[in-house]
């Protein structure tokens, strides 16, 4: 909505940005530590003056718009559309570049300043010059619009745009209180979540006499091969986390989920996820299609999974600290940065020409900040915008430590990056960000070509427990990809559905509830010892009903992977187009050169033909190593 989408951070959240459940190697010498990102082309630093000055300009150019187009976008649609374009790149310049230099280190008070004082002129600038533009787009006649189309391009390019403010027409309050409620942005739940990651940023906790970082913690978790160890990892977060850190993350879930709940009110959204459906272009059926079939497809996969994997470890039941455990005779690799980006160059040459040379872009123009350092913000993310002119860029954030995950990490934000830079060629500004589903796609695919020349490279010298490292580890990233972030949507409904302020125990009770569901019962595959508080951890929750595009995303990539074979040369072309859609289609709209469709069938079909054979294959694998699998 205008009130609050305008000028915040164009970013796509990798699911690493779990730290608690998925963290990263402690310190070692990578290569990746001078791999830092050279953000000169959008300025010099927080006190580069450009920055004030590009900010005037913007207000005044702001002012102007208003002033020129607020009564004539009945004729004028084309021109408003195109000024309105570069308003926005502008903000969207200034806004990332202040938060690329204070997520490179949350204690430096000099970017954490500029950026708060950037959000409020910027939300301010909206609610008094732009909000009105949005709101009077969704409001024109549709005859007005397509008798413009009919002779302006701009206009009939951005149709898909335009019919996507106007589907929002029944939700939009007076414009007075819409520029009211943009001003208020920088002051409401977003604040929350500030306030949050740097109380998170620094935080350590205390483990066999030392004071280590949540990384630290979580990479024991993934390589050491000691059962008890890694449950005494889990205890030490999990300890960490009681008292102030435990009420922080309530007070600021109560505050958003309160705050969402009362605007969802007054603009009558029939139900908590309805805004968050409308973004992605999903109906409410195919979004309750996507939570059903992972409740009956991907769960039941999953534990048979995890029966599988406790048979390999030797246990009878797994603890949730042993979820994630190495298989027993894996090694704990250690992969340099150049290794990771000759493997991620590879797979992506051999997909597609255009997927390599992209890759290489993002590394020959230094738009990848690779290592962990002290007080950066944790996980990954991609961002991407046009800059004024309307040249497209990319920039990605990672922690690299140098873990094998860290390498699929790295490709799956380069394969957003990829996303961008196709759809910023071909839509522009207004229309490159797509649905969160859609925006996975070109991630988790990414992820999806390097697993396969792995295994490829492992099946060409007989190579069967490094076939069997490989698939359960892509076991894991599926079940915390799609079973894991369902068990979250399933978290955030009950919490939203509860229609009040909840308390840390009723949160830590709706959190073990939503587990049991999908994981099984207290002894079934898991037991649960040192879980209950975890949720307080994820961050995702702050942003209502973003993580089942985790989900989504996975399986719609995965429907589309079931297609490579049957379409042969013809898929690689398909693909890239239907990434440089950007956000002008929905699901079916993306499908139906494919002969598909979003639902049930198209779900439960990525998850039987893909997981399901993974889990068959590791099954003989496993057999074949002497294990007996039921």
């Amino acid at each position: 909505m205008p009130s609050s989408d305008k000028v915040n951070i164009r970013k796509v959240r990798s699911q690493s940005d779990n730290k608690k459940e998925n963290a990263m190697t402690e310190k070692k010498a990578t290569g990746a530590e001078e791999v830092r990102w050279d953000l000169s082309f959008l300025y010099d630093g927080v006190d580069d003056p450009r920055i004030d000055e590009d900010l005037a300009t913007l207000e005044r150019a702001a002012a102007s718009f208003r002033a020129e187009f607020e009564h004539y976008l009945d004729t004028r649609l084309g021109e408003a559309l195109a000024q309105y374009a570069e308003l926005d790149s502008l903000g969207c310049k200034l806004m990332q570049f202040t938060q690329f230099v204070w997520h490179s280190n949350m204690k430096n008070d000099a970017a954490q300043t500029k950026c708060m004082e950037l959000k409020e002129r910027l939300q301010s600038i909206t609610g008094d010059h732009l909000t009105f533009f949005e709101i009077a787009v969704a409001r024109l006649d549709s005859d007005v619009v397509e008798h413009q189309a009919g002779t302006d391009k701009t206009v009939r390019k951005h149709l898909p745009w335009i019919r996507q403010q106007q589907a929002e027409k029944p939700h939009l309050l007076s414009l007075e209180v819409e520029e009211a409620l943009a001003k208020r942005v920088p002051f409401g739940p977003d604040s929350w979540d500030d306030f949050w990651s740097m109380t998170d940023a620094g935080k350590l906790y205390e483990f066999e006499g030392k004071m280590l970082s949540d990384s630290e913690l979580g990479r024991i978790m993934t390589v050491d091969q000691d059962s008890k160890r890694r449950a005494a990892v889990l205890k030490a977060l999990h300890d960490g986390i009681e008292g102030d850190y435990h009420a922080l993350s309530t007070q600021t879930l109560n505050v958003i989920a309160r705050a969402g709940a009362t605007e969802d009110k007054e603009r009558k959204y029939p139900s908590p996820m309805a805004e968050r459906n409308m973004k992605n272009l999903l109906s409410q059926q195919v979004v309750d299609e996507l939570h059903d079939s992972v409740r009956d497809i991907a769960a039941p996969l999953a534990m048979r999974f995890y029966r599988l994997k406790a048979k390999i470890l030797g246990m009878k039941t797994l603890r949730w600290s042993d979820r994630v455990a190495p298989l027993p005779f894996a090694s704990d690799t250690f992969v340099t940065w150049d290794e990771a980006v000759r493997r991620i160059v590879r797979a992506f040459d051999g997909f597609s020409p255009e997927f390599g040379s992209l890759v290489r872009q993002m590394l020959d123009k230094k738009r990848i900040d690779a290592p962990h350092v002290k007080n950066k913000r944790g996980g990954a993310y991609c961002s991407y915008f046009c800059l004024p002119g309307g040249e497209p860029v990319s920039v990605n954030f990672l922690n690299f430590l140098g873990r094998e995950n860290d390498v699929m990490t790295a490709a799956h934000e380069l394969g957003h990056a990829m996303h961008g830079l196709l759809a910023g060629q071909e839509q522009g500004q207004l229309m490159m960000d797509t649905g969160m589903i859609y925006a996975e796609t070109a991630s988790i695919f990414a992820e999806m070509l390097l697993l396969n020349q792995m295994l490829e490279e492992k099946r060409a010298v007989g190579d069967t427990k490094g076939q069997l490292i490989l698939l359960a580890k892509e076991a894991d990233t599926f079940i915390n990809s799609v079973v894991r972030q369902i068990s979250f949507s399933n978290f955030e409904r009950r919490v939203h559905a509860a229609g009040r302020f909840l308390s840390a125990e009723e949160y830590d009770r709706i959190w073990m509830d939503v587990t049991r569901e999908l994981y099984g019962e207290d002894g079934d595959v898991f037991t649960y010892e040192h879980v209950e508080r975890l949720w307080a951890g994820i961050p995702h929750f702050h942003w209502p009903f973003y993580v089942y595009a985790y989900a989504g995303g996975k399986s719609f990539t995965n429907g589309l992977w079931t297609l490579r074979d049957e379409l042969g040369d013809k898929f690689p072309p398909m693909f890239v187009d239907l990434l440089r859609a950007g956000g002008t289609k929905d699901a079916n709209g993306l499908l139906a050169p494919f002969g598909k469709k979003a639902g049930r069938e198209f779900w439960d079909e990525g998850a039987r033909v893909v997981f399901g054979q993974q889990v068959e294959e590791m099954e003989r694998l496993a057999a074949q190593l002497g294990y007996e699998v039921d």
